[in-house]
């Protein structure tokens, strides 16, 4: 934890705490709303269908925003802009009906917002961390992510039930307003390539396309991304639910037990990575073939368990390596990928994995009213091991190491 003492570090950090756990109670509260006005679980689902939007129709224009721009300003204007929007929600939601379509609205933008927050703070990180200490700086801004999905929907579960939307919103508004004032202090920004700066905005977007297709290693990257997020689509809430009732028979609270321990495993996962950097730098390609392979095999393992227990530590055992693959994955993209087109080299995998998980979880859906529950899973297993002999195959990911150069990372 001593790159935490760093002061740059520190701030980014808490920048991405704050707008992580911000972002997450948008979602809480807007389905609480919801709830509260309808009574329907499937307007619900319309919280997701407005965060997974914004990637698919906006991811490339994103990107060539966050290569032009000074990547710490990017980071304070986003957050005030998210804050101003949670502001307009605020006061339309006391004046309005139900807001339902409000809140819709709201996370939308918010997601939008973040096309270009995500991807800004990642390009940011590696000017700050050094250069041998990257791993250990990703694993902490996973590991931190975790924590927010865990304080979000555990505190704002339980705020949810005493102060409504309007309580949640209040926080979301003073958490973006923190965030917007500790990316103001991180001090170091990184500035934009000249060249980048000065083409037409279309150029940008084209050329980086032509970058991720020159680029063996980022277009392998994105593209196992691309595969495993199809299979992702089993891990729907509605599909575990359905599994967890039908085929372990058990009730929705064992759903709950098996999402905690996959948390869980994640933060422990990032804590590994955090142990082990040195040897994750070593080989990151395996790490990552590796864990395809281990997800496909703990998704037959998962569609063949008979009680809530089996289930529960199968859960568990997903996180660890889905973490260090996370982490290995950034790390190889930040210093593979040249410094000015880090922007859109992240938000076309946001934008492609978006995809995949979309069609993926809907395509799953369809096959549950033809197939037993058990055989989605196994199918979804077999997707993870093709995936997994795709990225083994590949030369470039099985070589590939992380730069511990600075001349590299210099912008």
């Amino acid at each position: 934890m001593q790159l935490l003492r760093t002061r740059p570090f520190f701030w980014l950090w808490l920048t991405h705490l704050a707008g992580m756990l911000a972002n997450e109670l948008a979602s809480i509260s807007v389905v609480v709303l919801v709830f509260a006005t309808t009574g329907s679980t499937l307007q619900a689902t319309g919280v997701l269908v407005a965060r997974n939007l914004p990637p698919l129709l906006f991811g490339p224009f994103a990107g060539s925003i966050v290569d032009r721009l000074p990547r710490q300003a990017t980071l304070v204007v986003a957050n005030l802009l998210r804050a101003g929007l949670v502001g307009l929600f605020l006061l339309a939601g006391t004046e309005a009906g139900s807001g339902i379509w409000l809140g819709y609205l709201l996370v939308f933008c918010l997601t939008l917002v973040d096309l270009v927050h995500k991807p800004a703070l990642l390009s940011l990180l590696p000017t700050i961390a050094p250069p041998d200490r990257l791993v250990q700086a990703n694993s902490i801004i996973f590991s931190t992510t975790q924590v927010a999905f865990m304080l979000s929907y555990g505190v704002g579960g339980l705020l949810a039930a005493s102060g409504g939307p309007q309580l949640l919103g209040t926080l979301m508004l003073g958490l973006f307003v923190v965030a917007a004032l500790t990316a103001a202090l991180i001090g170091r920004a990184a500035p934009v390539a000249t060249s980048t700066a000065r083409e037409p905005f279309w150029s940008t977007v084209i050329a980086g396309f032509t970058y991720l297709r020159d680029h063996q290693l980022a277009r392998t990257l994105i593209t196992v991304e691309f595969f495993e997020s199809w299979p992702h689509g089993v891990w729907t809430s509605a599909l575990m639910l359905g599994f967890t009732v039908d085929a372990l028979k058990a009730g929705p609270e064992a759903w709950g037990y098996q999402s905690a321990a996959f948390f869980g495993g994640q933060f422990l996962g990032a804590l590994i990575a955090l142990t082990f950097a040195a040897r994750l730098s070593q080989r990151p390609g395996w790490i990552i073939i590796g864990n395809a392979f281990l997800m496909g095999g703990l998704t037959l393992a998962y569609a063949a368990s008979s009680s809530v227990l089996m289930a529960v530590l199968i859960s568990i055992a997903f996180g660890p390596p889905f973490a260090l693959r996370d982490v290995a994955q950034d790390s190889l993209i930040q210093t593979s990928v040249a410094p000015e087109m880090l922007g859109r080299v992240y938000a076309a995998r946001e934008m492609f994995a978006r995809m995949a998980f979309l069609l993926g979880g809907l395509l799953f859906a369809s096959l549950a009213d033809l197939l037993a529950i058990r055989s989605i899973y196994a199918l979804g297993g077999l997707l993870y091991c093709a995936t997994a002999f795709y990225s083994l195959a590949s030369a470039p990911l099985r070589q590939s190491q992380i730069a511990a150069s600075a001349d590299r990372l210099a912008l």
